[in-house]
């Protein structure tokens, strides 16, 4: 039997930072979401961690996560 994750990672933009627009916001509320999971999660021994990263999805902009995975 396989052991379930210990980690899962929420890959969001930084639309999220200022949301003007439903894209960003629902972003932004995800973020939130996987936040308060983990804070609920970490009561608990054997919990899974959600971790939520910002990356900037903009090829110039500081951040930019192209480089990163080239």
């Amino acid at each position: 039997m396989n052991d379930p994750p210990s980690a899962m990672v929420m890959v969001s933009t930084d639309k999220a930072v200022e949301p003007v627009s439903v894209l960003g916001a629902t972003k932004r509320f995800a973020e939130m979401y996987c936040q308060a999971l983990d804070a609920d999660f970490a009561r608990r021994a054997d919990a899974m961690r959600l971790i939520s990263v910002r990356f900037g999805n903009v090829l110039a902009s500081n951040g930019s996560v192209v480089p990163k995975f080239k």
